[in-house]
C-alpha cells in the first residue's frame, strides 16, 4: 500500500524553496507514495510551483504560512488540508510548521506521524543560543515522531533527540551531477562562496585572504565571486574597495539555482569561511561538482573533506590565506583533489537519499521506531 505524504516545501520569509521542491520531486519520482505539497504563497525563485505541477504533485497554498502570523487561522486551514489528504506522514521543516502540524492533530483527523527536517539551526547571539537549543530539543521530543539531521555535527548537538533521529544529508539535484567534471586548473583562478551576507558567514575573511594571496604571489588574475544578498553586503563591498579589490571580488547578487550552477562551471575552487553550517549546500554542491574546497570544519565538511585529500580545512583567516598561497598554484595537486571528490560524490544524490527517507516513512507508518544513530558513512578518512 502506498503511503500518503503531506510535505511542506516552504520556509520562513522565502516561500517555496528550490531545496524542498527538488527533494519532494525526487521522492515522488520513486513511486513509493502519493505526495502532496504545502506552501505559503511566495516562491524563493519563479517557477517552483510550476515544477511541482509538472511533476504531478498537488499543491495546497496556505496564505501567510511564511510570515509566522495568524496561527489559529492557519491551523484551521491546515486541518482542512489534512481532512482532504488524510496523510500517513506530515513532513515539516521548521519549528513553526511543527507546531502547526502538532496542533492540527485531533479526533476528527486521521492519525499521522510528523517527520521534522532540521535545515537551519544557528544563532550567533550567545544568550539566545543557550536558550534556543534546549527549547528546540523540548519541542522535538514532545511533538515530532522522527527528526532528520543533515550532518553529524548537528546530530551531536541534539543528544536528547537521538532516540528518534537519523542523519540524512540534504541532496544535490541532478543538474549538478550532470555538470560534474575536473575543471581547468590552468585557467585564471576563480573562487566562489555563495551565502547570505549575515553575521557568521565571515565573507570578510575570504576578501582579506584574497588580498593576502595577491600580495604574496603577485598573481592578480584571481577572482572571488560572492553571490547572495543580506544585511552585510554593503559592508563587504566597502571592504573590497578599501583593499583595492574592485576587479578581484565580484558581487553578483542573488542567483537562481540555474545561474548558480553556471557560475560554478566557471570556478575551479570554493571557499567556505562560515562560523557554522547546519548542512552547507555550498560545501556539498562544490564537492559534487569536483571543485577544490577550502572550508572550515562546519556542517558536512568534516564528513567529506579529508584535509589535503578531498579538500582543504582551515581554522582561521590567516590559515585560509596561507593555504590559498600554497595550493592554488599547484595544478597537479588540485586535479587530484577534484578527481577524489568526483569519485565519492554519490552520497548527495537525491534518489539515494529519497530511498533512505522513504524507508523511515514506512517504519513510522507501520508503528516501528525509525531512530538510527549514524546511517551515513563518512567519506573523509
Amino acid at each position: 500500500m502506498k503511503l500518503r505524504i503531506l510535505y511542506f516545501v516552504s520556509v520562513y520569509g522565502e516561500g517555496a524553496t528550490s531545496t524542498q521542491t527538488q527533494t519532494i520531486i525526487a521522492q515522488n519520482s520513486s513511486n513509493s507514495g502519493d505526495y502532496y505539497a504545502v506552501s505559503g504563497e511566495k516562491e524563493q525563485q519563479a517557477g517552483l510551483f510550476h515544477r511541482l505541477q509538472e511533476a504531478g504533485i498537488p499543491l495546497f497554498v496556505l496564505r501567510g504560512l511564511d510570515r509566522r502570523k495568524n496561527f489559529s487561522q492557519l491551523r484551521q486551514e491546515l486541518r482542512r488540508v489534512l481532512a482532504a489528504v488524510e496523510p500517513d506522514i506530515v513532513h515539516v521543516h521548521s519549528n513553526w510548521q511543527l507546531a502547526l502540524a502538532a496542533a492540527s492533530r485531533n479526533c476528527k483527523v486521521r492519525p499521522f506521524k510528523i517527520v521534522y527536517s532540521m535545515h537551519g539551526y544557528r544563532n550567533h547571539q550567545r544568550f539566545k543560543k543557550l536558550m534556543a537549543k534546549p527549547l528546540i530539543e523540548l519541542g522535538l521530543v514532545a511533538l515530532a515522531d522522527h527528526v532528520l539531521m543533515p550532518s553529524l555535527c548537528v546530530w551531536r548537538r541534539f543528544r536528547r533527540v537521538h532516540a528518534k533521529s537519523s542523519v540524512v544529508y540534504l541532496g544535490v539535484d541532478d543538474n549538478f551531477y550532470a555538470a560534474a567534471a575536473v575543471p581547468d586548473f590552468s585557467a585564471p583562478k576563480r573562487l566562489v562562496f555563495p551565502a547570505k551576507f549575515r553575521t557568521g558567514k565571515n565573507h570578510d575573511w575570504a576578501i582579506r585572504a584574497i588580498r593576502s594571496y595577491i600580495d604574496k604571489t603577485g598573481d592578480t588574475q584571481v577572482t572571488l565571486f560572492l553571490p547572495g544578498e543580506g544585511p552585510l553586503l554593503g559592508r563587504c563591498r566597502e571592504l573590497a574597495a578599501s583593499l583595492g579589490l574592485q576587479a578581484n571580488v565580484v558581487f553578483p547578487g542573488f542567483l537562481t539555482r540555474e545561474a548558480m550552477l553556471e557560475l560554478y562551471r566557471t570556478c575551479a575552487y570554493a571557499v567556505v569561511p562560515s562560523r557554522d553550517e547546519t548542512f552547507g549546500n555550498c560545501i556539498a554542491e562544490a564537492f559534487t561538482l569536483g571543485r577544490v574546497i577550502f572550508t572550515r570544519r562546519v556542517g558536512v565538511a568534516e564528513e567529506i573533506v579529508n584535509d589535503g585529500v578531498t579538500g582543504l580545512l582551515f581554522d582561521g583567516e590567516q590559515e585560509l590565506a596561507e593555504k590559498l598561497v600554497r595550493y592554488l598554484p599547484d595544478s597537479a595537486f588540485c586535479r587530484s583533489v577534484s578527481q577524489r571528490c568526483l569519485a565519492a560524490n554519490g552520497i548527495f544524490r537525491l534518489t539515494g537519499l529519497a530511498e533512505s527517507v522513504t524507508a523511515i516513512y514506512r517504519r513510522l507508518a507501520s508503528g516501528e521506531k525509525a531512530g538510527t544513530s549514524r546511517p551515513i558513512r563518512s567519506v573523509a578518512r
